[in-house]
């Protein structure tokens, strides 16, 4: 899903959750976004490259797929969210943390589903580690 996608979901749901959590709403909304920044990483890492412009494309046109399996994408892996959730007990900011990434997620698997392109890998390391 594109990023402007998941900031127009963003900021209805940081809308919706404001009276609830207030300005930490907003880091909801931050990190739901930004748990993208490992796209932009597995880019770099793959190309050696640092040009913001030429990752997305790489992405969003999906000629990664010609040249690796599956990108590495370490904040979509689930591992990763069950230590966010659990940090949050202790760091309240990893719980928001935590719900961003949840609520950027479910979008991501849903456009994959419907495109046919559902990779587990994308959302485990330890099935990464497997199939590696």
């Amino acid at each position: 899903m594109y990023p402007q996608t998941h900031l127009i979901i963003g900021i209805a749901f940081t809308i919706i959750l404001f009276p609830f959590f207030g300005f930490f709403s907003l880091l909801i909304l931050l990190s739901s976004i930004l748990i993208d920044t490992d796209h932009y990483v597995a880019y770099m890492i793959h190309k050696k490259s640092l040009n913001l412009r030429k990752a997305f494309n790489w992405f969003s046109t999906r000629k990664w797929k010609k040249e690796i399996n599956h990108p590495f994408v370490f904040f979509h892996f689930i591992e990763v969210l069950l230590i966010f959730f659990i940090l949050g007990f202790r760091f309240i900011l990893f719980f928001y943390i935590f719900l961003g990434f949840i609520l950027h997620i479910p979008f991501d698997l849903i456009k994959e589903i419907k495109l046919n392109m559902f990779r587990l890998e994308k959302y485990s390391f330890l099935y990464y580690l497997a199939k590696a």
